[in-house]
């Protein structure tokens, strides 16, 4: 055979023009491709990560320079110390979601370099459990204060401690986008003092969320600046009151809304006396 045939160079190096990188979805990709392969010679988690850090690792070789970097649900301490390592890979990215990470010396070294290195993101998303740990939520309002150019975020995260990461923020002249997801309202009593110092905000959208009670819909009322309530996504109503509160002041701004409640025809009827 012609070795020629098959040269070991190819004229087209693909994996230099990679911009989003997902390290969960490659991780689960390999998981299943082992599956299929019923590879014995590795333990199936060795396998994976040494798969999965070669592939950062020729990203990395080909001088990938990613726009986006998506990092959720496990362990990857092998992978974060390669990319520290190789600092110039993450250094310029503009969208940035974190999901779920397990703590550990390498994620809060992750934390610390985006913080202090990468101050050009434009879109942060950041998803925490419940039982947070404070290094983690330290660790994304370092994030988020060191941001000039940030002009979305996404909180699905204990509430208090993000917003208060926007207070006397670098973004503040920059962000104009605001989404609660699947977020507690409970106990939620600063959005006067921090949505106030958000010069340019212009939308915020609630999806999923619970304790949207009168005391909290009025917080958002008297708020002085000129934003828009786009978007309303409801799994749970226990009172009328606060969305009709709500509707008297940005049912004429509302672009989507979705309802999983059992009640539900009481509420479209709310909801069709705003024209929506």
């Amino acid at each position: 055979m012609d070795k020629n045939l098959f040269p070991s160079n190819t004229l087209f190096k693909y994996s230099s023009f990679i911009k989003h990188l997902n390290i969960y979805k490659i991780s689960k990709s390999i998981e299943d491709w082992d599956r299929t392969l019923a590879t014995k010679n590795f333990r199936k988690s060795n396998f994976t990560k040494l798969i999965c850090r070669s592939l950062i690792q020729l990203f990395i070789e080909n001088v990938v320079n990613l726009h986006s970097l998506h990092v959720s649900y496990g362990s990857f301490d092998d992978i974060f110390e390669l990319i520290l390592q190789n600092s110039n890979f993450i250094g310029n990215i503009k969208n940035l979601q974190l999901s779920h990470l397990e703590m550990s010396v390498s994620t809060i070294k992750l934390l610390t370099f985006l913080s202090s290195n990468c101050n050009s993101i434009s879109s942060l998303s950041y998803q925490c459990y419940n039982n947070y740990e404070h290094q983690q939520m330290m660790g994304l309002s370092q994030i988020i204060k060191s941001q000039k150019n940030l002009r979305k975020i996404l909180f699905r995260s204990p509430l208090n401690q993000s917003l208060l990461s926007l207070k006397n923020s670098n973004c503040s002249n920059t962000l104009n986008t605001i989404i609660f997801y699947d977020i507690e309202f409970k106990n939620i009593i600063i959005l006067n003092e921090v949505f106030n110092q958000l010069n340019v905000l212009e939308s915020i959208h609630i999806i999923h969320c619970s304790y949207l009670d009168t005391k909290f819909v009025q917080q958002i009322i008297n708020i002085n600046k000129p934003f828009k309530l786009k978007s309303l996504f409801l799994h749970e109503v226990s009172q009328f009151e606060p969305y009709d509160l709500l509707l008297q002041h940005f049912g004429c701004y509302l672009e989507n809304f979705e309802s999983r409640v059992d009640n539900e025809p009481q509420l479209l009827q709310l909801f069709k006396s705003y024209s929506i």
